[in-house]
């Protein structure tokens, strides 16, 4: 048993958990969509020219075979062989201004470095049209989710003492959502 993060709080929850706790997420379909990546040494993740930045994994494979395939050591980048590079590294993340030195890095040592800084995932485009998540028949139906937000962290409370009614109705039952604070009526 391991803890995972949430894909939509960010919060830690068990791989075992058939839904979030805090925010009542489907995990479920998370370890079908997701398959498990074996964990490499950084010897294997050099030789497979995967470098890692802040906790992420970059393959480079196509920077790499470039870099060894249009230049020489010892000898000077072309501009052109430079900007064709420069254009390979942003295909495979957004970087800063520490893009010059990995790729000086690769052309001197015709390998990645087992890590660097300056390295993001590129952000999927806003348009891109998500798969919808299927649930699984495992996962209980009969769960009481919030009108508002979906989550399933609902507790009920009592409506408690009013300055109009006073103490009549003061028993009823009301069900209040944890994440985002609203209220309503059972059953309706």
């Amino acid at each position: 048993m391991a803890l995972i993060k949430c894909p939509e709080c960010g919060g830690q929850v068990s791989d075992k958990a058939p839904a979030c706790i805090h925010c009542g997420y489907p995990l479920s379909t998370i370890n079908t969509l997701q398959p498990e990546k074996p964990i490499l040494s950084e010897d294997e993740r050099i030789k497979q020219n995967i470098t890692v930045c802040d906790g992420e994994e970059f393959d480079l494979s196509e920077l790499v075979e470039y870099l060894k395939k249009n230049t020489a050591l010892g000898k000077d980048i072309s501009i052109e062989v430079w900007r064709e590079a420069n254009n390979i590294l942003k295909k495979c993340a957004e970087c800063d201004s520490s893009a010059s030195g990995i790729i000086n890095y690769i052309k001197i040592n015709r390998q990645v470095p087992g890590t660097v800084s300056g390295l993001k995932k590129k952000i999927a485009p806003v348009n891109t049209i998500k798969p919808k998540l299927k649930i699984s028949s495992s996962f209980n139906q009969n769960v009481v989710r919030c009108p508002r937000c979906g989550s399933t962290s609902v507790t009920t409370i009592e409506r408690g003492y009013d300055i109009m009614w006073g103490w009549i109705g003061a028993a009823q039952k009301k069900n209040l959502c944890q994440k985002c604070g609203h209220k309503w009526w059972p059953g309706r």
